[in-house]
């Protein structure tokens, strides 16, 4: 456990101080990105063309490293919850229970349960 705590302080500085983070600079890129183009509706010129096709490029390659990120996320809680499914069924099945609408209120202000009301 000591290992694994040591390894995630370590790849959490290097994630801050070499790669950064990926949805701020992502957020950084959109707005970049949009204010550029209000500039672009005014006046045009070749600068701001070639400016506008960088940030594209970069935007694309951020939005690959949050898919990829998202991918690993996903494979890391598949083998946390292990290979077989059970785990991973029951949360689901929890997190349905919770979300679950059991009662509504009408427009009167009296709550309703019964399924064909609802």
């Amino acid at each position: 456990m000591d290992s694994i705590q040591a390894f995630t302080e370590k790849i959490q500085v290097w994630n801050t101080e070499v790669f950064g983070n990926i949805f701020h600079q992502k957020k950084r890129l959109l707005s970049r990105l949009a204010g550029l183009l209000k500039i672009l509706e005014f006046r045009g010129s070749h600068r701001l063309l070639a400016l506008e096709a960088e940030l594209k490029r970069d935007l694309d390659i951020v939005l690959h490293r949050e898919e990829s990120l998202w991918h690993h996320k996903s494979q890391s809680d598949w083998i946390q919850l292990g290979d077989r499914n059970t785990s991973f069924h029951l949360r689901t099945i929890r997190r349905r229970k919770r979300s679950r609408i059991e009662m509504l209120q009408n427009d009167v202000g009296e709550w309703v349960s019964k399924p064909n009301l609802l």
